[in-house]
């Protein structure tokens, strides 16, 4: 099973888990905002290492502090891959889920 977490920093769009060649994922996404203040969290399905665009987002909300935005169901094809962004650092960003062959 999958499993992976990041921190957002409130600048950069780092990817929380890519799909293997040969691989699908079914995954659940999810960020916890453990700052203090409000923020805007944005999750991107996209190209495995290529930075992802407005044209990528697939899901964003505004948590207020201790809130948590989760999906589940999400598809991933082979090399492909979730990345989140907050505007607030202290996100907490993480997916799970299941791996098959493609």
């Amino acid at each position: 099973m999958p499993f992976a977490k990041t921190t957002l920093d409130g600048v950069n769009t780092p990817e929380v888990i890519a799909t293997p060649a040969g691989k699908l994922l079914n995954l659940n996404v999810s960020a916890v905002n453990t700052s203090q203040d409000r923020a805007v969290v944005k999750f991107y399905i996209h190209a495995a290492n290529v930075a992802p665009t407005d044209a990528d987002i697939f899901d964003m909300a505004t948590l207020d502090k201790g809130a948590l935005l989760e999906r589940s169901g999400v598809i991933l094809p082979e090399n492909m891959a979730v990345s989140a962004f907050s505007d607030t650092a202290a996100i907490n960003a993480f997916a799970w889920g299941l791996e098959a062959l493609a």
